[in-house]
């Protein structure tokens, strides 16, 4: 029995011997593949990744199932209102590889739009487009209310139900199945889309502000507004304000004012709290980057990002943000370029106990380890007592 209980031993040994140079040789060649979380990474840094094929402004990008889509967008800006203008490009990038392949192009080119994942497709909302004409011949592009869906196993488009108002410059997000459209033309406009019904309903406004150069996120289920704020009834200069809307109750409320730069705001990204503290990182036209806490409402600014442009597109794949496309400063030339943020204090679990992941699964690992020998151990024990106990019956009858 003895003979048993060692070989159990030894087996548990060379499976956790096993089971340790699996993950350290995983993450080893999830560092070569170009993996952000296997690398030896610094938090709150910026490296350039590969560009996209076609390079353009004002596109729409997300990020499904670690891959990120760029979407459409514009060649030009602000002149060259031609039909060729209109991009209608759909890029997918592979972040572990840093490669970039082109897929079906999305039926209707357009600038400007708002692109959410909901349900494993991608839907692109409103936007500017080209006029050809026949509904407004004195104007050179249209503002669009058309949704489109792209299928990602099909790669194929179809056609949804268009908004309750055509509209550019949405910013959008998705909670318990359904759509949040936040207008930033308007400066008002909530609008809600429910996939299964394929229909649209207009939510309440920004209590009593107007809005602009807004930047929007969904943190806890709550959607974080930040920007220039104006009173509807009075008049004056703007103030620096986040607005948090609750969908489940369909109210807002104020919070702190952020800090103040030039231009506020072009794109947000949001960290899960996975890989990375859970904030919201906000990057700037002028290359600043600031970071916002949902819980103590502070804000701070961070590493500058290396290329100053402005109507790019963000993706967050495992709490790494990638800041792509857009226009130089003066706004005449489109970029393909893609730069990969890493955030703060990125590879632990929180601020607080700043443990890393590959230390939390040694642990487990080890504890399990433990349990299943000390499980074999104590079955030993009893086996062997109850053996004992056994022969000394038999010895005193024998007396």
């Amino acid at each position: 029995m003895r003979k048993v209980i060692l070989s159990a031993m030894l087996l548990l040994f060379i499976l956790s011997c096993g089971l340790f140079a699996t993950l350290f040789s995983s993450n080893s060649n999830d560092s070569s593949s170009g993996s952000v979380l296997a690398s030896e990474v610094v938090g709150d840094c910026w490296t350039t990744m590969a560009p996209m094929n076609c390079a353009r402004g004002n596109l729409g990008v997300v990020a499904v199932d670690g891959m990120i889509y760029a979407i459409g967008g514009r060649l030009a800006n602000p002149g060259g209102l031609s039909e060729s203008n209109y991009v209608s490009t759909t890029e997918r990038y592979d972040p572990k590889s840093n490669t970039w392949t082109t897929l079906a192009s999305m039926p209707t080119p357009r600038y400007d739009f708002a692109t959410v994942v909901c349900d494993g497709k991608i839907y692109c909302i409103g936007g500017y487009g080209y006029n050809d004409g026949r509904e407004f011949p004195l104007e050179m592009q249209i503002t669009l209310g058309v949704m489109e869906a792209y299928n990602i196993a099909a790669d194929s488009w179809s056609p949804k139900a268009s908004l309750p108002l055509s509209r550019g410059t949405l910013q959008t997000y998705t909670m318990d199945g359904k759509i949040f459209a936040l207008d930033k033309a308007s400066r008002h406009y909530l609008f809600v889309y429910d996939p299964v019904a394929d229909s649209w309903t207009t939510q309440s406004d920004l209590m009593n502000s107007l809005g602009h150069d807004l930047s929007s996120a969904f943190v806890d289920d709550k959607l974080f507004v930040t920007g220039n704020f104006y009173s509807k009834t009075e008049h004056g200069a703007p103030e620096r304000k986040v607005m948090t809307y609750t969908p489940k109750t369909d109210t807002w409320r104020e919070g702190k004012i952020g800090p103040a730069i030039a231009t506020f705001t072009s794109a947000t990204g949001v960290t899960t709290g996975s890989y990375a503290p859970q904030r919201v990182y906000v990057f700037c036209d002028t290359g600043a980057t600031l970071v916002y806490n949902p819980k103590t409402a502070a804000w701070d600014f961070v590493a500058a990002r290396p290329t100053s442009r402005g109507s790019f597109g963000v993706a967050v794949v495992d709490d790494v943000s990638y800041v792509i496309g857009g226009f130089t400063d003066t706004g005449s030339i489109s970029l393909a370029v893609n730069e990969q943020y890493v955030p703060v204090d990125y590879g632990t679990l929180s601020p607080e106990l700043g443990v890393s992941l590959d230390m939390v699964l040694v642990v487990v690992l080890t504890v399990t380890i433990a349990v299943v020998v000390m499980v074999v151990l104590l079955l030993f024990f009893f086996k062997n007592k109850g053996k004992q106990a056994k022969n000394n019956l038999a010895i005193a009858s024998i007396w």
